[in-house]
Protein backbone atom coordinates (compact mmCIF):
# COMPACT_ATOMS: atom_id res chain seq x y z
CA UNK A 1 0.00 0.00 0.00
CA UNK A 2 1.16 3.53 -0.77
CA UNK A 3 2.80 5.55 2.05
CA UNK A 4 0.09 8.22 2.18
CA UNK A 5 -2.72 5.68 1.77
CA UNK A 6 -1.62 3.99 4.98
CA UNK A 7 -1.50 7.32 6.79
CA UNK A 8 -4.97 8.16 5.52
CA UNK A 9 -6.23 4.79 6.74
CA UNK A 10 -4.94 5.54 10.24
CA UNK A 11 -6.50 9.02 10.12
CA UNK A 12 -9.88 7.53 9.17
CA UNK A 13 -9.63 5.02 12.04
CA UNK A 14 -8.58 7.47 14.74
CA UNK A 15 -9.92 10.85 13.53
CA UNK A 16 -6.42 12.21 14.16
CA UNK A 17 -5.53 15.73 13.12
CA UNK A 18 -1.96 14.77 12.17
CA UNK A 19 -0.77 11.29 11.20
CA UNK A 20 2.97 10.75 10.75
CA UNK A 21 4.81 7.92 9.04
CA UNK A 22 8.39 6.80 9.49
CA UNK A 23 11.45 7.99 7.56
CA UNK A 24 14.56 6.21 6.36
CA UNK A 25 17.60 8.05 5.01
CA UNK A 26 19.94 6.62 2.35
CA UNK A 27 23.42 8.14 2.02
CA UNK A 28 25.97 8.34 -0.77
CA UNK A 29 28.21 5.76 0.97
CA UNK A 30 25.33 3.24 0.82
CA UNK A 31 24.63 3.49 4.54
CA UNK A 32 21.18 4.21 5.89
CA UNK A 33 19.48 5.33 9.09
CA UNK A 34 15.97 5.63 10.48
CA UNK A 35 14.79 9.00 11.74
CA UNK A 36 14.42 9.06 15.56
CA UNK A 37 11.40 11.39 15.53
CA UNK A 38 8.65 8.77 15.74
CA UNK A 39 10.29 7.16 18.73
CA UNK A 40 10.78 10.52 20.47
CA UNK A 41 7.18 11.60 19.85
CA UNK A 42 5.89 8.37 21.38
CA UNK A 43 8.33 8.16 24.29
CA UNK A 44 8.00 11.80 25.31
CA UNK A 45 4.28 12.09 24.44
CA UNK A 46 4.94 15.54 23.01
CA UNK A 47 4.16 16.94 19.56
CA UNK A 48 7.18 19.27 19.89
CA UNK A 49 9.42 16.42 18.77
CA UNK A 50 7.89 16.60 15.29
CA UNK A 51 9.86 19.64 14.18
CA UNK A 52 11.11 18.79 10.69
CA UNK A 53 10.31 16.65 7.61
CA UNK A 54 6.68 17.83 7.41
CA UNK A 55 6.16 15.67 4.32
CA UNK A 56 6.24 12.50 6.43
CA UNK A 57 2.73 13.33 7.69
CA UNK A 58 -0.78 14.17 6.54
CA UNK A 59 -2.85 16.95 8.10
CA UNK A 60 -6.59 17.20 8.62
CA UNK A 61 -8.07 19.88 6.36
CA UNK A 62 -10.15 21.43 9.15
CA UNK A 63 -7.00 21.83 11.29
CA UNK A 64 -5.37 23.90 8.54
CA UNK A 65 -8.44 25.84 7.43
CA UNK A 66 -9.79 26.73 10.88
CA UNK A 67 -6.36 27.90 12.04
CA UNK A 68 -5.49 29.57 8.71
CA UNK A 69 -2.31 27.52 8.42
CA UNK A 70 -0.49 27.65 5.10
CA UNK A 71 2.97 28.08 3.65
CA UNK A 72 3.96 31.70 4.06
CA UNK A 73 5.24 32.94 0.70
CA UNK A 74 7.14 35.77 2.40
CA UNK A 75 9.71 33.19 3.50
CA UNK A 76 12.31 32.00 1.01
CA UNK A 77 13.79 29.62 3.58
CA UNK A 78 12.23 28.01 6.66
CA UNK A 79 8.63 28.14 5.49
CA UNK A 80 8.37 24.35 5.82
CA UNK A 81 9.44 24.14 9.48
CA UNK A 82 7.24 27.14 10.29
CA UNK A 83 4.23 25.44 8.65
CA UNK A 84 4.92 22.30 10.68
CA UNK A 85 5.46 24.22 13.91
CA UNK A 86 2.17 26.11 13.49
CA UNK A 87 0.34 22.86 12.71
CA UNK A 88 1.56 20.86 15.70
CA UNK A 89 0.85 23.75 18.08
CA UNK A 90 -2.70 24.11 16.74
CA UNK A 91 -3.44 20.38 17.03
CA UNK A 92 -5.59 19.50 20.01
CA UNK A 93 -4.63 15.81 19.98
CA UNK A 94 -1.40 13.87 20.19
CA UNK A 95 0.11 13.10 16.78
CA UNK A 96 -0.76 9.61 15.58
CA UNK A 97 2.42 7.76 14.59
CA UNK A 98 2.62 4.89 12.08
CA UNK A 99 5.94 3.07 12.48
CA UNK A 100 5.66 0.37 9.83
CA UNK A 101 5.42 2.61 6.78
CA UNK A 102 8.53 4.40 5.52
CA UNK A 103 9.23 7.47 3.42
CA UNK A 104 12.50 6.75 1.58
CA UNK A 105 14.78 9.77 1.33
CA UNK A 106 18.05 9.82 -0.63
CA UNK A 107 20.61 12.26 0.72
CA UNK A 108 23.17 13.22 -1.90
CA UNK A 109 26.38 15.20 -1.63
CA UNK A 110 25.85 18.75 -2.87
CA UNK A 111 22.18 18.79 -1.86
CA UNK A 112 20.43 21.96 -0.67
CA UNK A 113 21.40 21.10 2.91
CA UNK A 114 25.07 21.67 2.12
CA UNK A 115 24.86 24.72 -0.17
CA UNK A 116 25.73 28.34 0.57
CA UNK A 117 22.79 30.73 0.77
CA UNK A 118 22.30 34.36 -0.17
CA UNK A 119 21.68 36.95 2.57
CA UNK A 120 17.91 37.12 2.00
CA UNK A 121 17.57 33.38 2.54
CA UNK A 122 19.77 33.57 5.63
CA UNK A 123 17.49 36.25 7.10
CA UNK A 124 14.41 34.26 6.16
CA UNK A 125 15.75 31.13 7.86
CA UNK A 126 16.66 33.00 11.03
CA UNK A 127 13.23 34.67 11.18
CA UNK A 128 11.49 31.30 10.77
CA UNK A 129 13.34 29.92 13.80
CA UNK A 130 12.62 33.04 15.83
CA UNK A 131 8.92 32.70 15.06
CA UNK A 132 8.95 29.00 15.97
CA UNK A 133 10.33 29.87 19.40
CA UNK A 134 7.86 32.71 19.94
CA UNK A 135 4.96 30.51 18.82
CA UNK A 136 5.89 27.87 21.39
CA UNK A 137 6.30 30.43 24.17
CA UNK A 138 2.87 31.93 23.39
CA UNK A 139 1.01 28.65 23.91
CA UNK A 140 -0.71 27.76 27.17
CA UNK A 141 0.67 24.22 27.03
CA UNK A 142 2.90 23.24 29.93
CA UNK A 143 5.77 21.62 28.02
CA UNK A 144 8.44 19.75 29.96
CA UNK A 145 11.87 21.32 30.44
CA UNK A 146 13.32 18.37 28.55
CA UNK A 147 11.18 18.91 25.46
CA UNK A 148 11.82 22.68 25.47
CA UNK A 149 15.56 22.05 25.77
CA UNK A 150 15.38 19.69 22.81
CA UNK A 151 13.51 21.95 20.41
CA UNK A 152 15.13 25.24 21.45
CA UNK A 153 18.61 23.72 21.19
CA UNK A 154 17.70 22.61 17.67
CA UNK A 155 16.57 26.16 16.83
CA UNK A 156 19.82 27.59 18.21
CA UNK A 157 21.96 25.11 16.28
CA UNK A 158 19.98 25.86 13.12
CA UNK A 159 20.87 29.56 13.42
CA UNK A 160 24.54 28.61 13.99
CA UNK A 161 24.38 26.46 10.87
CA UNK A 162 23.13 29.43 8.86
CA UNK A 163 26.37 31.22 9.78
CA UNK A 164 28.28 28.45 8.01
CA UNK A 165 26.04 28.77 4.95
CA UNK A 166 26.57 32.55 4.68
CA UNK A 167 28.49 33.87 1.68
CA UNK A 168 29.34 37.38 2.90
CA UNK A 169 30.84 39.03 5.96
CA UNK A 170 27.62 41.04 6.36
CA UNK A 171 25.55 37.87 6.57
CA UNK A 172 28.00 36.25 9.01
CA UNK A 173 27.97 39.31 11.29
CA UNK A 174 24.17 39.25 11.16
CA UNK A 175 24.18 35.58 12.18
CA UNK A 176 26.50 36.24 15.15
CA UNK A 177 24.01 38.80 16.47
CA UNK A 178 21.14 36.39 15.87
CA UNK A 179 22.89 33.47 17.59
CA UNK A 180 23.19 35.65 20.69
CA UNK A 181 19.61 36.96 20.53
CA UNK A 182 18.26 33.43 19.97
CA UNK A 183 20.16 32.19 23.01
CA UNK A 184 18.80 35.07 25.08
CA UNK A 185 15.29 34.16 23.96
CA UNK A 186 15.56 30.51 25.08
CA UNK A 187 18.21 30.46 27.84
CA UNK A 188 15.79 30.38 30.77
CA UNK A 189 13.93 27.40 29.31
CA UNK A 190 16.83 25.06 28.52
CA UNK A 191 19.06 22.78 30.54
CA UNK A 192 22.50 24.02 29.51
CA UNK A 193 24.36 20.97 30.81
CA UNK A 194 22.56 18.76 28.28
CA UNK A 195 23.11 20.74 25.07
CA UNK A 196 25.85 20.16 22.50
CA UNK A 197 27.94 23.26 23.15
CA UNK A 198 31.19 23.56 25.06
CA UNK A 199 31.44 25.55 28.30
CA UNK A 200 33.39 28.34 26.55
CA UNK A 201 30.70 28.53 23.88
CA UNK A 202 27.98 28.87 26.54
CA UNK A 203 30.07 31.48 28.35
CA UNK A 204 30.34 33.61 25.21
CA UNK A 205 26.59 33.34 24.69
CA UNK A 206 25.78 34.26 28.29
CA UNK A 207 28.03 37.30 28.15
CA UNK A 208 26.88 38.28 24.64
CA UNK A 209 30.56 38.42 23.73
CA UNK A 210 30.43 38.81 19.95
CA UNK A 211 34.18 38.66 19.36
CA UNK A 212 34.68 35.52 21.44
CA UNK A 213 31.62 33.87 19.95
CA UNK A 214 32.81 34.57 16.41
CA UNK A 215 36.20 33.03 17.22
CA UNK A 216 34.48 29.93 18.59
CA UNK A 217 32.02 29.64 15.72
CA UNK A 218 34.93 29.84 13.28
CA UNK A 219 36.94 27.37 15.38
CA UNK A 220 34.15 24.81 15.64
CA UNK A 221 33.11 25.20 12.04
CA UNK A 222 30.68 22.29 12.04
CA UNK A 223 28.13 20.64 14.31
CA UNK A 224 30.46 17.65 14.75
CA UNK A 225 33.29 19.86 16.06
CA UNK A 226 30.92 21.57 18.51
CA UNK A 227 29.79 18.20 19.88
CA UNK A 228 33.39 16.94 20.05
CA UNK A 229 34.47 20.01 22.02
CA UNK A 230 31.62 19.48 24.45
CA UNK A 231 32.54 15.81 24.93
CA UNK A 232 36.16 16.76 25.58
CA UNK A 233 35.03 19.28 28.22
CA UNK A 234 32.85 16.66 29.90
CA UNK A 235 35.72 14.16 29.85
CA UNK A 236 38.10 16.66 31.46
CA UNK A 237 35.53 17.31 34.17
CA UNK A 238 35.21 13.60 34.90
CA UNK A 239 39.00 13.19 35.05
CA UNK A 240 39.22 16.07 37.55
CA UNK A 241 36.46 14.52 39.64
CA UNK A 242 38.23 11.16 39.62
CA UNK A 243 41.51 12.79 40.72
CA UNK A 244 39.70 14.58 43.51
CA UNK A 245 38.13 11.33 44.66
CA UNK A 246 41.57 9.65 44.72
CA UNK A 247 42.95 12.38 46.99
CA UNK A 248 40.19 11.97 49.54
Amino acid sequence: MDFYEKLYGRAAETDSEIVKGNLIFYYADNSKSISPLNKLIQEQQSNLYFYTNFWTAIYKKTLLVENQIKFDEQFTLGEDVLFLNTSILAAKKQISVVDDVFYHYNRRNGSANSQFLDFEKIKSGVRAHELMILNILKTNINYSRESLTFIFTWNLKAVVNLYYKSMTDEAREYCIDKIISTYQLVSQYIQENTIDFSAEYISALRNADRNQLKKLVDKYNSKIKIISANLRALHKGKVKDNHADCKK
